[in-house]
């Protein structure tokens, strides 16, 4: 009874085999989504920056019944199909399912691409493995940051095996799909985009020095031209829309300053002698919301006072970020190490240049991010992603016809105990591969609990002061930045959120969009100067710590020329280890 029930075992287990083997593709694509949807509905994940949220408020309308289709962080080719969705049903959070429709692509892209490269076994465990590892760790660490790397990513795993290393003059269907995705990720985060393009630039080379193939060429130049649609199609959205033609020429200035580390306020003041050393402060807590005050042109003047690379920036990146971004390239390197042994059966004398080039682009992308100190999570994840993900169409380099028949063959027979010790090297670095993807995952899966707890402690003081607002309908209520964004209970609860019109939100590049605009429309107010003119009106009420709560009692004091009391009105609970209020200014 035993023996036939192990047979019938045996037989299902079989015909699962084949039945896999004869559908890669939907096996791919469902091996791709189980993951996701089981970290979905065990752990609800949240996003990963505050940026995220913006999309949201913007593309639904949360914001003053605004919907915009444009956005502060994307590109109009996905802001506005963003927008349309939700006009159509708002309650669906579509802009998580665009998220998660990236990162299932990508890892059934990925699958598929491994399973039709020929190379060992133990290298096919480790590709399998790290993909795996970089779709949970997408997922539990979800942010557009990355997912605008993986979009471009996938495009590439489309679109290199044919353009890298054959000569397919007929167009495919995966090259469509592929040039789609590398303008879709550009779109989503334009300095993703680059980051993605730059990490693949090796087999741009290739393609000229190697392999020289007009079609291939063509297929190169056709991915180039999609990222340029991408790009001008959005500047020309921003330049010619109404309430955001001064946009781009806001962002760009006011990117570099808040962006890179701060320097002390005298640095800035020798190029904008109209700032005080408290109208820096503001502006370096995210509070420029006055534009008259932090206008284009002193953000312009500012921003040239501001090394955004340097070596002294290193000591400013924090020991945690320098610590990971070493460890992402060590295994970077060893990557490389095993796919240029993997690639030695080929008769190329170029094949090591590929896995090398990316190597030294991923240490590039790093440097680069140590002299600019942000290794922040959500930028070194994704380089660490789009190198592993580079690495991986390297394989293909020994899959495609031309070089299959230029396999060498063994010159002598290797001995038993040969063949012993070099099938323990290959276990062992499968047991190593598996030992590190669990701790990665682990360590993001720490890094987002984190995050989520710091959601969690956002809650109360949110709640307090949108409930102040709603019963205060005459008062404009201003938050600190350390208050806004974090409204949701998770990805999913988009129908929750409920913002007054009359809460201001200044952090962020919001003033100078439409949106913007028509919050100073439903709250009577002139556009610009918004925390001047609700001073001068009486109507100030202002969320956050004491301290910075001084910060804007000292501007309006300094730009009005009046007296300034600071009155608290309520307790708003403490949020990221401080003590928050509601503050009257009058």
């Amino acid at each position: 009874m035993t023996q036939i029930s192990s047979s019938a075992s045996i037989s299902v287990f079989s015909r699962n085999i084949a039945f896999m083997s004869k559908h890669p593709k939907l096996t791919a694509a469902v091996s791709a989504l189980i993951p996701i949807l089981l970290i979905c509905i065990l752990s609800k994940p949240h996003f990963a920056t505050s940026d995220d949220y913006s999309h949201s408020y913007f593309a639904i309308g949360s914001l003053y019944n605004t919907r915009s289709y444009l956005d502060v962080y994307s590109l109009i080719l996905i802001s506005a199909p963003l927008a349309l969705l939700y006009s159509i049903v708002d309650s669906i959070p579509w802009y998580s399912l665009l998220l998660f429709a990236g990162i299932w692509g990508f890892t059934a892209i990925a699958y598929w691409h491994i399973r039709h490269t020929l190379i060992p076994s133990y290298i096919r465990f480790l590709s399998f493995a790290s993909i795996l590892t970089i779709e949970i760790s997408s997922t539990l660490y979800l942010t557009y940051s990355i997912v605008a790397f993986l979009f471009c990513a996938a495009g590439f795993m489309l679109i290199i095996p044919v353009a890298a290393f054959r000569n397919v003059p007929k167009i495919r269907f995966a090259d469509v799909i592929g040039i789609l995705l590398l303008a879709l990720g550009f779109s989503l985060r334009p300095e993703s985009g680059a980051g993605t393009f730059l990490m693949f630039l090796p087999f741009a080379l290739w393609v000229l020095c190697i392999n020289r193939h007009i079609s291939s060429i063509l297929r190169m130049v056709a991915s180039i031209l999609a990222v340029v649609f991408a790009w001008i199609s959005g500047q020309f959205a921003y330049t010619h829309t109404e309430g955001w033609k001064d946009f781009t020429a806001y962002l760009n200035p006011g990117r570099t300053v808040t962006d890179s580390p701060h320097v002390d306020a005298s640095v800035i003041q020798q190029v904008v002698p109209e700032f005080s050393e408290n109208d820096v402060s503001m502006m370096y807590h995210w509070l420029f919301a006055d534009q008259d005050v932090f206008s284009i042109d002193r953000f312009n003047r500012a921003a040239s006072a501001i090394p955004a690379y340097s070596l002294h920036n290193i000591f400013l990146s924090g020991k945690a970020g320098i610590i990971f971004s070493f460890i992402c390239i060590l295994l970077v390197l060893l990557w490389a190490v095993m796919i240029v042994r993997s690639q030695s059966i080929v008769q190329n004398n170029y094949s090591w240049l590929l896995p090398t080039g990316i190597a030294i682009i991923t240490i590039v992308e790093y440097a680069i991010l140590l002299l600019h100190a942000r290794p922040r999570t959500y930028v070194v994840l994704p380089i660490l992603f789009t190198a592993i993900t580079a690495m991986i169409c390297t394989e293909r380099l020994i899959s495609t016809s031309e070089l299959q028949n230029s396999i060498s063959k063994p010159t002598k027979r290797v001995g038993k105990h040969a063949m012993t010790r070099m099938r323990t090297k290959q276990i062992l670095i499968m047991l190593l591969t598996t030992v590190i993807c669990l701790m990665f995952c682990s360590y993001v899966e720490l890094t987002s609990v984190r995050t989520t707890k710091s959601y969690v402690g956002l809650k109360t003081p949110i709640s307090r002061y949108f409930e102040y607002a709603k019963n205060h309908t005459n008062m404009i209520v201003i938050p600190s930045s350390d208050l806004v964004n974090y409204a949701y209970e998770n990805v999913f609860t988009y129908s929750d959120i409920d913002i007054p019109s009359n809460v201001a939100l200044p952090g962020g590049w919001r003033v100078a969009t439409s949106v913007g605009d028509n919050f100073y429309s439903i709250n009577g107010l002139e556009k610009g100067n918004l925390f001047i003119q609700s001073f001068k009106h009486k109507r100030l009420v202002f969320a956050g710590s004491k301290d910075t709560a001084e910060i804007v009692r000292t501007y309006l004091i300094e730009h009005t020329g009046k007296s300034v009391k600071l009155m608290k009105i309520e307790n708003l609970g403490t949020a990221w280890g401080t003590d928050n209020y509601l503050y009257r200014l009058a």
